[in-house]
């Protein structure tokens, strides 16, 4: 790839392919030298700044990661998944009045965003929206079985029981698996 990128140096596109897949096996600092170079040569690219920012925020550099997804998002607000990305970062920064202004106060349904609140371990936050799933999609087991799984990370041992069991009723093929998990929190335990 870098031999053709060096028959055709300007080509952002290429720059930008190379970066992103850097960035897929965590060869940040290499990734982040062609992303940048496709930046430079395509300022305005949402995409490139997108992989930039979650490039730095894998780092660990929330500082980077906010400003890149920042002017993503400020390039292209009109698409909501910039708003997830920048929000996103500004949930791993916590700063939770950004993720307000940009998400508001109601419960956004999305992975990145769940993710996000779990990695902090906000776990109100994680909880609001998994209750959220269950209630908008009441039969799905595996929904039920993540809210079991975040009410445990919360501490919240009884409610985290009473979802498996829940979950065993929905789907009586769980329920060896559930009873282990019961026992296993009567325990003390995390299973």
């Amino acid at each position: 790839m870098e031999k053709i990128i060096k028959e055709d140096p300007d080509n952002a596109r290429l720059e930008f392919i190379l970066g992103a897949s850097l960035a897929g096996v965590r060869e940040f600092d290499l990734a982040l030298k062609h992303l940048s170079r496709a930046s430079e040569l395509s300022p305005n690219k949402e995409a490139i700044l997108v992989v930039i920012g979650n490039v730095y925020l894998n780092m660990g550099d929330m500082e980077n990661s906010l400003v890149y997804l920042k002017k993503a998002y400020d390039l292209g607000p009109e698409f909501g998944n910039l708003k997830i990305f920048y929000a996103m970062a500004a949930i791993y920064d916590k700063n939770y009045e950004l993720v307000e202004s940009l998400l508001g106060s109601g419960v956004v349904d999305d992975e990145k965003i769940l993710s996000a609140y779990l990695g902090v371990k906000k776990y109100d936050k994680a909880i609001e929206i998994l209750e959220f799933r269950v209630k908008n999609h009441p039969d799905d087991p595996q929904a039920v079985l993540s809210l079991a799984a975040v009410y445990l990370d919360a501490g919240y041992r009884t409610k985290s029981i009473q979802t498996i069991r829940r979950v065993m009723e929905m789907d009586p093929s769980f329920k060896e698996q559930g009873e282990y998990y019961i026992n296993q929190i009567n325990l003390g335990l995390n299973p």
